[in-house]
């Protein structure tokens, strides 16, 4: 077993372990300063508006009792006389406004518009935090009519699919976003001004824009807010057309050059020049639009007057091949997607889609015809639907095409005003904007660049994706460490726990052997025991903060006790004190580098995916009732331990052992068609593909598919996974009934871990488990200091859910 020494015991008073503390106690005090300012305006509102319901209410009950008395007294002197019929008529307009008054007192009347009111408990519900809502944890479960707590469970991980997009306005000369937020340029030569804008790319994790300025012989950069950062390119450049980002790079097209050009964004130098005027292979006449397959580092340029797209290496730039030879007209503009190459013919208007892998032809739609769908269009873009947006040069609008060619909507019109256009030409999306996965509002790719590594290593050190959820701020390389060091100096198990695990029969599943012990350490509990001895709710936080540094700390010691037990000779083995990730790998007894890489990627981009799935959400729950980590996280693993939950990863390599079982050694894409249609015609779905709520592959794939084509490229196993990616997808989208046919992030991690040697399975997810800590613990910690209240959702009786049925 594992001692931490004397000197990590002394860690915990380092200057920059301090300073986690300090950022959250800051954080704390300016959300809670926000929270009071908000909540006493609130509460200000609801008292007026009750005080406001209340004397309405006296005057609705002084008006209804004089009412009731001058319709008693008619009536009783009515009853007496000949006029009876008569005088009830009269009596009419009373007896209504009577039962008007009645009907308000059977509910409450504001004295302003009811949805100001929403708005206000809305606020301070997306606040997620009620001061004092420990005392009335029910509070404002009903006050919007949804039953539901305005207070949804708390995740700084979350999913987007949601995408803004920008335009080029050619004569008018500057950049439009199309909803519009802001237009940014004018005619001229100047850095900021622009003459015949085409080709447009957006970059995301650098926030800017870049314009191929035509007529001006250069690029510009752009911020999203519109100021000019950089022009450049003016004597390598003479005609720029077409362009597209990738990483530090710009590629672009030169019409005049007949070629591509590559620059470094950040030294504003040319780096390449590819291509020259002719017909052979290599060579273009009037290259158009460029895009590159990250998947495969292609270049796809559109050979308009060839009438072809040329495929070049990304690395080398050499020549590789030609699509769409004899089948287009004057091509235009390319997007690579994950299975296909779409490409915009200019002469017909009309999109083509192409099979990325063999190049053959597989559709088309859109056209030019009698109903004017697109006039003339010279670039477009495709969003997370798979629906095509081109800019109408000729008609100055932007249309939305459904994949299969249907107007979903139109945007602009000409002018000269903000969302009116004038020749309408590049257009972007933005690469990654909010799709896709984001930890604290970075992507993956983004924290991959800015997180810091093993001395070494490429891969993010988990350590760093908990310091950024925790602070909300990218830590750097001390810190990092800081965070090892401690996590090392608190990795020592409990004597009970250690004969625990040590006495557990060899058939308990792991993760039924992982929740036990969990739950078991809570005795070791801080937060269980300041609580028990009446601390303040306000200092919550910091027993919880303990708890989950000690339990993340602990976790690879008692996942590595119980793999050593279940399939090794119970013996621990001896580790070394560095990084999380490799102290875990060793006590599990892999030391192979490549391993331990993996191991880091794995355990980062498995800690949290938003709050709605089901470990997050549990832990969330039990935590709610003031549960204290321990048992908020054992929680957690037995809904994580659930087959659709978290054994995906086994199914997945179960699944693919069956394929190569039943179609012996190479299989060729047709016959894994026919497995695939196979599996889907039985009801049964194809593991590792589709998400409840992404639609796009799951970036955590390509982060494990880019490791995997850099260390294991020959793996037969990953080539067959290869092969399910580029099939699978487009037979699911004929099967027509899965939302999302992309990979998620099971579809990969298995076939990684059994490459490097760890083939016990049932394993899988208690590696799982130790990654997901990181998330739903550290959301936890924010969970006690924003004093979020017990979770309590609306529950419905079997006759309410027969009443939707038969709706």
């Amino acid at each position: 077993m594992y001692r931490p020494s004397s000197e990590h015991k002394a860690i915990y008073h380092d200057l920059e372990f301090k300073q986690l503390r300090a950022t959250m106690s800051a954080s704390f005090r300016e959300l809670h300063k926000k929270l009071d300012e908000r909540e006493a305006v609130l509460g200000d509102t609801l008292e007026s508006t009750f005080k406001r319901n209340s004397e309405r209410k006296k005057k609705r009950n002084a008006e209804l009792e004089k009412l009731r008395k001058t319709y008693e007294m008619v009536e009783t002197n009515l009853s007496e006389t000949s006029l009876v019929d008569t005088g009830l008529e009269a009596l009419k307009p009373i007896q209504t406004r009577i039962i008007e008054l009645e009907k308000e007192g059977n509910v409450i009347q504001f004295g302003w518009d009811t949805s100001t009111l929403e708005q206000a408990i809305n606020e301070l519900g997306s606040f997620m935090v009620m001061s004092g809502s420990g005392r009335e944890e029910e509070l404002f479960h009903d006050h919007v009519g949804n039953g539901s707590p305005i207070s949804p469970p708390r995740n700084d991980v979350e999913i987007h699919n949601s995408i803004p997009d920008y335009v080029t306005d050619e004569p008018r000369d500057y950049l439009q976003i199309s909803e519009p937020l802001l237009s940014v340029g004018m005619t001229g030569g100047d850095p900021g001004q622009l003459k015949s804008s085409c080709g447009l790319a957006v970059d995301d994790l650098s926030k800017r824009i870049f314009v191929a300025d035509y007529k001006n012989r250069r690029i510009q950069i752009f911020t999203f807010d519109g100021n000019c950062l950089a022009e450049f390119g003016e004597s390598e450049l003479f005609e720029p057309y077409g362009l597209c980002v990738r990483g530090d790079t710009i590629y672009v097209t030169d019409l005049g050059h007949n070629a591509y050009l590559s620059f470094s964004i950040k030294s504003q130098k040319l780096l390449s020049k590819t291509g020259s005027e002719g017909e052979a292979n290599g060579q273009f006449d009037v290259p158009y639009g460029i895009d590159i397959d990250s998947d495969t580092k292609l270049i796809y340029v559109c050979d308009c007057l060839n009438n072809r797209v040329s495929l070049f290496d990304q690395t080398s730039n050499q020549f590789r091949r030609n699509i769409g030879s004899n089948l287009l007209h004057l091509p235009n503009d390319v997007k690579i997607t994950e299975s296909s190459v779409f490409v915009l013919d200019q002469n017909t208007v009309c999109i083509h889609n192409f099979d990325k892998a063999t190049g053959a032809k597989l559709s088309s739609f859109i056209s030019r015809g009698p109903d004017k769908q697109v006039e003339f269009a010279y670039f477009f873009c495709i969003d997370r639907h798979g629906n095509m947006i081109l800019s109408d040069r000729d008609q100055n609008c932007l249309k939305v095409f459904s994949p299969t060619g249907v107007t979903i909507c139109i945007v602009g019109e000409k002018g000269d005003e903000p969302g009116q256009f004038h020749y309408p030409e590049g257009i972007a999306l933005r690469s990654d904007g909010k799709i896709g996965i984001r930890f604290r509002g970075y992507t993956l790719p983004e924290l991959q660049k800015l997180l810091p590594s093993a001395e070494g290593g490429e891969v993010p050190l988990p350590e760093g994706l908990f310091w950024l959820l925790i602070t909300g701020e990218i830590p750097n390389k001390d810190q990092v460490q800081a965070i090892s060091k401690e996590w090392a100096s608190r990795s020592d198990l409990p004597a009970h726990v250690v004969h625990m695990v040590s006495h557990f029969p060899s058939h308990l599943h792991p993760m039924s052997q992982l929740s036990s012990a969990v739950s078991a350490m809570q005795s070791e509990s801080h937060f269980a025991k300041a609580y028990s001895e009446g601390v303040n709710k306000a200092k919550y936080w910091e027993t919880t903060y303990e708890d989950t540094m000690d339990l993340i700390a602990k976790l690879p010691s008692l996942a590595a006790l119980i793999f050593r037990h279940l399939y090794r000779d119970g013996k621990m083995a001896t580790t070394i004190e560095t990084d999380w990730s490799a102290n875990f790998a060793h006590m599990l007894g892999f030391t192979e580098p490549n391993f331990i890489e993996l191991l880091r990627l794995y355990l980062t981009i498995h800690a949290d995916h938003e709050g709605g799935n089901v470990s997050a959400h549990t832990c969330h729950l039990v935590g709610s009732a003031l549960s204290d980590p321990y048992l908020s996280f054992a929680a957690s693993m037995n809904g994580l331990a659930g087959p659709l939950h978290g054994l995906a990863n086994q199914e997945v390599l179960v699944w693919l052992t069956k394929l190569q079982k039943d179609l012996g050694g190479e299989v060729s894409d047709e016959k894994m068609r026919e497995f695939i249609w196979h599996t889907l015609n039985n009801g049964q779905v194809v593991p590792g593909y589709g998400h409840a709520v992404l639609r796009k592959t799951d970036p955590r794939y390509t982060c494990q598919r880019e490791f995997a084509q850099k260390h294991l490229p020959n793996d037969p196993l990953f080539k067959l996974v290869s092969q399910v990616y580029r099939v699978a997808p487009l037979v699911m989208q004929e099967h027509g009934k899965a939302a999302n046919p992309w990979p998620n992030v099971d579809a990969h991690s298995g076939v990684l871990l059994k490459y490097y040697g760890l083939s016990e399975m049932s394993f899988y997810t208690v590696l799982f488990g130790v990654s997901r800590a990181l998330g739903v613990l550290s959301s936890l910690v924010w969970d006690r200091a924003l004093g979020l209240p017990i979770e309590r959702p609306k529950s419905m009786t079997t006759e309410a859910l027969q009443a939707i049925v038969k709706k």
